[in-house]
């Protein structure tokens, strides 16, 4: 079982298990919700999860980088490979690393980030 993980859209967060090469269940949540990470438990639940999807965009700074944050905590935390592709996948041929790695978010443009 793979879990799949979406916050590239800025009304909503989609997550989500794959099985078998197609989506088996999802879940759309207010975007950015603060409840993420429990939202995903909830879905999970007592499932062993082999793999995480993340999409990491092109999108905007936070929405690349938080869902690829949280994919790349909750890898390293149950030792699974995660993944990143850049919108909905053919889920049939998604790859994984052989072992956890943690991955970057790719964004539209460069951060804007000012120093005070």
């Amino acid at each position: 079982m793979l879990l799949w993980l979406n916050t590239l859209d800025q009304q909503q967060t989609t997550i989500g298990l794959v099985s078998d090469g197609r989506l088996v269940v999802s879940r759309r949540l207010a975007a950015r919700s603060e409840q993420l990470a429990a939202h995903i438990q909830r879905l999970v639940g007592k499932r062993a999860i082999d793999g995480i999807i993340v999409a990491a965009g092109p999108s905007g700074f936070t929405a690349s980088r938080s869902g690829v944050v949280l994919a790349n905590a909750l890898g390293y935390a149950w030792q699974v490979p995660v993944t990143v592709v850049s919108s909905t996948p053919d889920w049939s041929i998604v790859r994984f690393p052989k072992r956890f790695m943690p991955i970057m978010p790719v964004y539209d443009r460069q951060p804007s980030i000012t120093l005070q």
